[in-house]
């Protein structure tokens, strides 16, 4: 689970490095787990409602200079989901808010989605 709402904000121990980094950096140390190594990846990218406004204030750009995006929230949503998957291709992605029934939705869908994938290998970028 990552904070979109992180985007522009630094580690408290750290005030060199985004926190947006951090969780691509442990993501990917996650992913190299020898244990995880066939098993399903599932990503949630929370908080989109204080990205949202968030970005109102301060612009993807600002925050990361190497953004080629646009002020559009979805594209800025597109442009960190692409920044996981280049760590994991095939890992599922959500993104919801901070809102609770969002979150049990999203639990819902993701069990949905185990037991469909049960016996099969997950896919490229399969995001329900």
């Amino acid at each position: 689970m990552s904070a979109l709402s992180g985007y522009d904000q630094t580690l408290v121990e750290d005030s060199k490095t985004s926190r947006l980094e951090e969780d691509i950096a442990l993501f990917q140390d996650l992913i190299a787990t020898p244990e995880l190594q066939n098993v399903r990846v599932f990503l949630l990218l929370n908080k989109l409602d204080l990205f949202t406004t968030r970005l109102k204030q301060k612009p993807m750009l600002a925050a990361c200079p190497n953004y080629d995006g646009g002020e559009d929230v979805g594209q800025a949503v597109d442009w960190i989901k692409r920044r996981f998957l280049k760590v994991h291709p095939t890992a599922s992605v959500w993104v919801l808010s901070s809102v609770s029934n969002e979150i049990d939705r999203v639990f819902e869908e993701m069990t949905a989605a185990l037991i469909r994938s049960h016996d099969t290998p997950p896919t490229p970028a399969q995001s329900p």
